[in-house]
């Protein structure tokens, strides 16, 4: 992580918590004189909504404007790590625990950097993968990006206070007129 990222975690990370959410992650990326700051965000008792990614992003950025950390433009993106979730440290790994991920690392294993393997133990700061009937166990800060496969032959669980299909808004209620030139 970069100094920048570093401080910009420092400042954002406590915002975040006091409104309620874990701060998953952070990710700063640069592109010619443009920047996107990602913020990733998780509930542990229902998932992540639109409202939700708007409230922190309302806070976050009034916090970026007063410390100014990022002199050339850029564009705050607050999300949920989703299904197919990042994974950033140790502790990420210990909950895909038993989970396919897709890993490369920074640097070549035995002339290889990208995986796709089953997590089968985390230590300390090490990840232990199962991958085509071999076993390797890799530093996190070896670790350049993982992220999820998402096994959509699972169920998915719900949590306790998400909305049921019909509060969720997105559909037109049964009977409800519908005029497409006003949406």
């Amino acid at each position: 992580m970069s100094d920048r990222q570093s401080k910009l975690n420092q400042e954002l990370r406590p915002i975040v918590e006091t409104l309620g959410y874990e701060f998953w992650a952070l990710e700063l990326v640069q592109s010619r004189g443009h920047s996107l700051l990602r913020i990733y965000i998780e509930l542990e008792d229902r998932h992540i909504n639109v409202d939700d990614c708007a409230r922190v992003s309302r806070a976050l950025s009034e916090r970026l404007d007063a410390i100014d950390l990022i002199s050339e433009d850029y564009h705050l993106e607050v999300s949920s790590p989703g299904l197919d979730r990042p994974l950033f440290t140790a502790s990420h790994f210990a909950r895909a625990l038993g989970e396919e991920v897709n890993v490369q690392t920074h640097l070549p294993i035995d002339g290889r950097k990208r995986y796709r393997a089953r997590i089968q133990s985390v230590e300390g700061e090490a990840v232990t993968l199962n991958f085509e009937k071999k076993t390797l166990t890799i530093r996190v800060d070896n670790i350049a990006k993982a992220q999820v496969i998402p096994d959509f032959s699972k169920p998915r669980v719900a949590r306790v206070n998400d909305p049921k299909p019909e509060e969720q808004g997105d559909a037109p209620s049964e009977g409800a007129d519908f005029d497409p030139d006003t949406q």
